[in-house]
């Protein structure tokens, strides 16, 4: 979807996912359809929390730390 290997893609993929992010409230899940991964989103922290998988130095916590925003893990 995104080649995270560019600027380009990396910035459309930052603009997606804050965009998703929006769209919830504070404390709100995303659950990622293909992978099952569990995303708790804190805007007012600028945090997440993973739960499930990839964890944050795959492309989805790659995204999100280009987006200033911390990221925890969590095995469940």
């Amino acid at each position: 979807m995104f080649d995270l290997s560019t600027v380009g893609g990396m910035n459309r993929a930052v603009e997606w996912t804050r965009d998703l992010f929006e769209s919830l409230n504070d404390g709100g899940v995303w659950i990622v359809p293909r992978s099952g991964t569990i995303v708790q989103v804190f805007k007012s922290e600028r945090r997440v929390i993973i739960t499930n998988g990839p964890f944050p130095d795959t492309s989805l916590g790659r995204v999100i730390k280009n987006m200033g925003w911390a990221v925890t893990e969590e095995d469940e």
